[in-house]
């Protein structure tokens, strides 16, 4: 795939690509109101986790990320970008890896595929959707800690 160059040779994508970032590292930090600065104020957003129902409004959004935050001990992401793609306005994220956590005494690490869909919204970049799904090749979460 050709990259698209801006005049000051600055990859097209690479925004998205710190939005990421910038989004990981907040995720790390388990603090979700960081974590909902993140995300954009107009709606529709979407969140969807394995196991659970899709969240389909902000608020939704938020208590996902609260029960993830009041769950999990310590949060470590390991993640490489597979393919990002720019838009207009809208900026696709697909990203492969590990995210390690712990809960209690029990550490889990998973390798994952993520897809982030952000929007350009008064000049930042915000997640308008994410998706983590287990990797195939693995058991998913749920049968991990039922061993």
């Amino acid at each position: 795939m050709d990259e698209i160059e801006h005049r000051d040779g600055m990859d097209d994508t690479e925004p998205i690509k710190e939005a990421d970032a910038d989004f990981f590292k907040v995720l790390e930090s388990l603090d979700v109101e960081a974590i909902m600065e993140c995300w954009a104020y107009e709606e529709p957003v979407s969140l969807l986790f394995p196991g659970v129902d899709i969240a389909l409004e902000r608020k939704m959004v938020e208590a996902q990320w609260e029960i993830v935050v009041n769950y999990t001990r310590e949060l470590k992401t390991m993640l490489t970008h597979a393919s990002v793609l720019r838009k207009g306005d809208m900026g696709f994220s697909f990203l492969t890896g590990r995210i390690m956590s712990t809960h209690g005494d029990e550490t889990l690490t998973v390798e994952v595929y993520i897809t982030n869909v952000y929007k350009l919204e008064e000049r930042e970049w915000k997640l308008v959707h994410h998706h983590t799904t287990p990797a195939p090749h693995q058991p998913p979460f749920f049968e991990q800690r039922l061993n």
